[in-house]
């Protein structure tokens, strides 16, 4: 591999490390349990409401929204270590 590909290869791998997946992550995580709580501080006679099942559902959608950045975290690490390994320096 000449320097100019291993140059662009530079590139993308400090493109890659620039992604911030980990704040992402917590981010998604905060957002999880900040809900949760309010879930579970509604009152009894809101636990069987439509309130109740959006909120649920928002959490659904949360958990799998961060199941797909624990997928993207290692998708990027598998990319980088490609990468390298393209370079020859693995």
């Amino acid at each position: 591999m000449n320097k100019q590909r291993r140059k662009d290869i530079d590139q993308v791998i400090s493109e890659l490390m620039s992604i911030d997946i980990l704040n992402i992550q917590d981010s998604i995580q905060m957002i999880i349990d900040e809900e949760t709580e309010a879930h579970e501080m509604l009152p009894e006679n809101m636990q069987e409401s439509e309130r109740a099942d959006t909120m649920q559902e928002a959490i659904d959608s949360l958990e799998q929204a961060e199941h797909s950045a624990n997928e993207i975290e290692m998708a990027i690490t598998d990319c980088f270590d490609l990468l390298e390994q393209a370079k020859g320096e693995l």
